[in-house]
């Protein structure tokens, strides 16, 4: 019995690590396909001039993963546009969508819908390229960090595990 108990231990500080470093990688993925997401509205902005709405639209088509969420849930939320701001949707989507992103990057993105729609369009596309660089930066400092903290992250959950099992012998 005692030498399951000690592997059931060791396993589940193991299986600890893993699910840390697996929300790491999928913050790092969601980075990516956010600020991925916001060129795609930044180029439909600034080349076309086309409205807000029907730009979002657009750029539902040729996102993926949390940036695509995010847009498609904006697109349902913008219906309710002459009831609410659009800086209070842009919020509500932002969270609703967006779960996996680091707290700065988070309010960042969150940030971004008080001057969407809202400035001309000089202003909006500033906005848009400030907020698209901190998610790529933040994406980039993940990606660095990302294999030692996955040594780290390994090494201390299985010493962790080893020590409580020697304790349990």
């Amino acid at each position: 019995m005692r030498p399951a108990g000690v592997l059931l231990v060791v396993i589940a500080f193991l299986s600890y690590a893993l699910l840390t470093l697996r929300d790491k990688h999928a913050a790092i993925r969601s980075l990516r396909d956010v600020s991925a997401a916001l060129e795609l509205l930044y180029g439909e902005l600034e080349m076309h001039e086309t409205p807000l709405p029907e730009a979002i639209a657009r750029s539902v088509r040729y996102s993926r993963g949390d940036g695509k969420i995010l847009f498609q849930n904006l697109t349902v939320l913008l219906l309710r546009l002459g009831e609410e701001s659009f800086a209070d949707l842009w919020s509500k989507a932002v969270s609703q969508s967006c779960r996996q992103l680091p707290a700065s990057a988070l309010d960042e993105l969150a940030r971004l819908g008080l001057s969407l729609g809202r400035y001309e369009l000089s202003t909006q596309l500033r906005e848009m390229r400030g907020c698209i660089a901190l998610l790529c930066r933040t994406r980039e400092e993940g990606e660095r960090s990302f294999p030692s903290e996955r040594r780290l992250w390994l090494g201390l959950c299985a010493a962790a595990g080893c020590f409580l099992a020697i304790l349990m012998i």
